[in-house]
């Protein structure tokens, strides 16, 4: 054969195999296997093959895994997801738990503002058996304010927190979101004590500096869990004089849980 037959038959052989290597490459790509313009654009996730491993976020977008605890009250370890969106503008979060029976519950907080991860943690704060999960609701430079997620007859309820006094004239707040402040100014902060016989008490505190700028009054007010609700036990206004004294008031003191988020 000569030498420009030959040259001639490599340079179709060549451009035959590009040919091929392309309808490949898109035939690939149109499954959604591979990188490009598809994996730029989020499809519905898909249920899982028989026989594969889910957990309680499998077939969720933007779902993650972040504790396995007792929520329920049954003694056996279940799984919470947590999904958010939008959280610096108007957002919300969604609770997902996936119990040791293999039932999913889900709640979802709306109209959400925060800045760190959602998830504080999952922790018992009331009498009853079970862990209750906490996640931001609001957040502001010093203050932040929660949602508490319990499991009440197979859902997910929000737990109402106890009332706080919370203003230089005396008023008394009741919301269903729990609020903690540690500032110069402000100083909000939530304990939880569990005394020998397994009572459960929650003590709200309060610090609000004066205007004189010295020292700092605030509320003590304590609750125990009484047949399924907070009662109140105690309540007093309390005079601290100097900033040593409100130092560590403010944010949780509840086993499990950081002070503050982020």
């Amino acid at each position: 054969m000569s030498r420009p037959v030959r040259l001639a038959t490599l340079l179709i052989a060549a451009a035959l195999t590009c040919t091929v290597q392309s309808v490949s490459t898109h035939s690939v790509t149109a499954r959604g296997v591979g990188a490009g313009p598809v994996a730029a654009h989020p499809v519905a996730a898909v249920a899982a093959p028989a026989g594969a491993r889910t957990d309680v976020c499998t077939g969720v977008t933007g779902c993650s895994v972040v504790a396995n605890v007792d929520v329920d009250g049954d003694g056996r370890a279940d799984q919470i997801g947590i999904r958010s969106s939008g959280l610096s503008d108007n957002g919300s979060i969604t609770v997902r738990v996936r119990t040791a029976t293999q039932h999913t519950l889900q709640t979802t907080n709306r109209h959400v503002y925060w800045f760190s991860p959602p998830f504080l943690g999952a922790t018992p704060i009331d009498g009853r058996a079970g862990a209750e999960i906490v996640v931001g609701a609001t957040m502001g430079a010093n203050y932040q304010e929660f949602r508490v997620i319990t499991y009440r007859a197979g859902r997910l309820v929000t737990l109402k927190a106890p009332p706080t006094v919370w203003t230089r004239a005396g008023m008394t707040k009741a919301t269903s979101r729990w609020g903690i402040d540690g500032s110069y100014s402000f100083n909000r902060g939530v304990f939880r004590h569990v005394s020998a016989r397994h009572v459960v008490t929650v003590t709200m505190k309060t610090a609000d500096r004066n205007v004189s700028g010295r020292g700092f009054t605030g509320h003590t007010n304590s609750y125990r869990w009484h047949a399924g609700h907070w009662q109140k036990v105690s309540a007093e206004k309390v005079h601290y004089s100097a900033d040593r004294a409100v130092a560590g008031l403010g944010g949780w003191h509840v086993k499990g849980l950081s002070a503050y988020a982020g």
